[in-house]
């Protein structure tokens, strides 16, 4: 967050503000005819003082809300889950291969689901206790996934994107990509190369 920007704005609302009221009051005493009582400054004074207190609550109001938010992303941090892959896959011609998932956080990912970069990648959806959709703190699953094998040969990268929602509803999203190697005529290493997790809370990217 740019507190100079906010700050910034305030004092030029403010600024803005008190010279409204200026010219406002000047109009009303000098040129309509009615009798206002005290003087222009004493209206000036009254209602600046007014248009103070305004944006002091509002600085109140804004302390409060930036106050909680930055507990919610230290709560946030302190008990989210940490969703890593194994380093190497091997995929073999004709067999089901599996991307093994683990959470080394402190809470649970749920409503999960699962994508690819390339399109022609299927998945098989089912994990958890009772099939439910939900990696708890400390498990792993295996998503077991089928593509053409010829397909996949042919890549230099491919990615898998873990997606779900967690403490205080945050939205997750954890990319992972690997480097795919020939090995031999039916088999292929996928090795890990990068990961990046984005949040709905913390992340500047909308999720």
């Amino acid at each position: 967050m740019n507190y100079k920007k906010i700050i910034f704005k305030i004092f030029f609302i403010t600024c803005i503000s008190a010279l409204v009221i200026s010219i406002v009051c000047s109009f009303f005493y000098y040129f309509i005819p009615i009798n206002f009582p005290g003087t222009v400054g004493e209206w000036i004074t009254a209602l600046s003082t007014l248009t103070g207190g305004a944006f002091t609550l509002e600085g109140v109001w804004w302390t409060i809300t930036d106050s909680k938010n930055q507990k919610e992303k230290e709560l946030f941090f302190q008990y989210r889950p940490i969703v890593t892959s194994e380093n190497l896959i091997s995929v073999i011609e004709n067999d089901l291969s599996q991307l093994i998932i683990e959470n080394k956080g402190y809470s649970e990912l749920l409503d999960i689901s699962i994508i690819c970069d390339k399109e022609w990648v299927d998945f098989k959806l089912n994990i958890g206790p009772e099939g439910r959709n939900i990696i708890l703190p400390g498990s792993e699953h295996g998503f077991q996934w089928s593509c053409p094998f010829e397909k996949i040969k042919q890549c230099s990268e491919i990615s898998f994107t873990i997606k779900g929602r967690t403490y205080l509803n945050v939205k997750i999203e954890t990319k992972f990509t690997f480097k795919v190697t020939n090995l031999s005529k039916t088999q292929v290493n996928l090795v890990l190369i990068t990961t990046n997790c984005t949040d709905s809370l913390t992340s500047d990217k909308k999720i």
